[in-house]
């Protein structure tokens, strides 16, 4: 499989799995729409792999993200990013386990400050952290790293 071949399907798959996130956040499924990001986020690193091989890593996209979120090499935002995703969703708003509206905003905020990567946009948590790794991994791959 040719690189432009790979970066098409990873392409449609991150797609599918990003509208599959935004149809259950559309109807109140937030497990559901965190589990899609989270795949997205997956299909995502699963293409930076194919580049940038790593025969070590899981393979399953949450493995993957817990992986990221401890891993040096990767920025600080993306770093968080992982970790805010894998974290449980709390079965009550209030829960502790909830992502904390202000740490969802120091990662913006260290992402804005990342030279070559815009802000993410809009209030969706799961989506905005899984289209920040989206993201890093296009312009990692644009970049030829």
């Amino acid at each position: 499989m040719g690189q432009t071949e790979g970066r098409e399907t990873a392409a449609e798959r991150i797609a599918e799995e990003l509208l599959r996130a935004e149809e259950a956040q559309r109807l109140g499924l937030e497990g559901r729409a965190r589990a899609a990001a989270r795949r997205a986020a997956g299909h995502a690193l699963a293409w930076w792999l194919e580049v940038n091989p790593r025969p070590d890593w899981p393979r399953s996209a949450f493995e993957r993200l817990q992986r990221v979120a401890r891993d040096e090499a990767f920025p600080p935002p993306i770093r968080e990013a992982a970790r805010l995703l894998t974290l449980p969703v709390a079965p009550e708003p209030d829960a502790e386990q909830r992502v904390p509206p202000e740490a969802l905003q120091a990662v913006r905020e260290r992402l804005a400050q990342m030279k070559g990567v815009e802000r993410v946009p809009g209030d969706t948590e799961a989506l905005n952290l899984a289209q920040m790794i989206i993201d890093w991994v296009r312009e990692q791959l644009e970049r030829g790293r």
